[in-house]
């Protein structure tokens, strides 16, 4: 298989499909019609290219444009979650007095740190970041989560264990 990392034209091109296609299919993916000219898709198009050339191995898909509309989903999935997130810090914010509210600037530096937590777990199975969640944030101990969700407390442990490989890759790296 041909390997296109830092082939762009390649990427651009693969299987013959031109550019316009690629667009096309992201802005499809992304719930808009062809001409709708949203700024989801135009934003977020050049992102996906950078991300997918930023791989260490990609193989040519078989099929470029299911690749490419698989690809926007997920971006798009991965934006609608970062808003929801983004409108629950402002909800919360909204409950603090105004006087004692962090400035615009430190408000900012929260909210990239919050996307940045989020990117760090959405790297997690949806189980293994609830465990975690529980755990870190709601303060519940291993065997109350593992009644929660339905699992052994043994599992529950791999869940909360696999939570703190990420932030200590996050922190540190990975580990020699």
């Amino acid at each position: 298989m041909h390997s296109f990392r830092g082939d762009a034209a390649c990427l651009l091109h693969t299987a013959h499909t031109p550019i316009w296609s690629v667009r096309y299919t992201a802005t499809t993916a992304a719930g808009c019609s062809p001409g709708c000219n949203a700024a989801w898709p135009a934003a977020n198009v050049p992102k996906t290219f950078v991300r997918l050339l930023g791989r260490e191995q990609l193989d040519t898909p078989r099929e470029p444009r299911a690749f490419l509309a698989a690809v926007a989903k997920g971006l798009m999935f991965d934006h609608f979650r970062r808003a929801a997130l983004e409108q629950a810090y402002l909800a919360e914010l909204a409950l603090i007095p105004e006087a004692e509210q962090p400035s615009p600037e430190v408000q900012l530096l929260i909210l990239e740190d919050l996307k940045a937590i989020d990117r760090l777990l959405g790297k997690l199975s949806s189980k293994a970041r609830a465990a975690f969640l529980h755990n870190r944030l709601d303060g519940m101990g291993h065997a109350e989560i593992a009644e929660r969700m339905g699992v052994s407390v043994s599992r529950v442990r791999q869940y909360i264990a696999q939570g703190m490989r990420q932030c200590y890759v996050a922190l540190y790296g990975e580990p020699t």
